[in-house]
């Protein structure tokens, strides 16, 4: 009986509840043009335990530096995004929106700060899944609009 209690504790803790309001979430990522905007968008989300926001959540982390004054901060709010995009990553290796949300991270990310090794593999992979996974069909053609313009570069 002590076995059973604790499997289910367990269960449970690993149990994701279904993202509520994710298409909602997802658009509102893709308008962030303001420094009040990120800010409103990571005070919303950020302690929201939707697995599936993480890879957003990181860009967003990443896009503070943007609005940063001090050199310091802006290294520190980029790497803090990096690690948690690529923990998820590593954990989702086939989640299309995570490698689609580090492709346009990194295409965006400067050079200097080394963050660009996955290009080409994110790239590929976006592009050879994108036809088939489970997202609206406006962001599907978002991604395919993306891998398009990266195409003809």
């Amino acid at each position: 009986m002590f076995f059973k209690a604790i499997s289910i504790c367990f269960i449970l803790s690993t149990f994701q509840p279904p993202c509520t309001g994710f298409a909602q979430f997802k658009d509102l990522y893709f308008t962030i043009e303001s420094k009040d905007e990120l800010t409103s968008f990571l005070d919303t989300f950020q302690n929201d335990h939707c697995d599936e926001m993480r890879p957003y959540l990181a860009s967003a982390t990443m896009l503070q530096a943007k609005y940063s004054f001090f050199p310091h901060k802006k290294f520190q709010y980029f790497i803090s995004g990096k690690k948690m995009l690529e923990a998820y990553i590593k954990d989702n290796p086939d989640n299309i929106e995570g490698r689609y949300i580090r492709l346009i991270t990194q295409i965006n990310t400067p050079g200097f700060l080394g963050y660009r090794k996955n290009i080409v593999e994110d790239k590929s992979f976006v592009e050879s899944h994108v036809d088939n996974a489970d997202l609206s069909l406006d962001y599907r053609n978002k991604i395919q609009q993306t891998i398009s313009e990266l195409n003809s570069k």
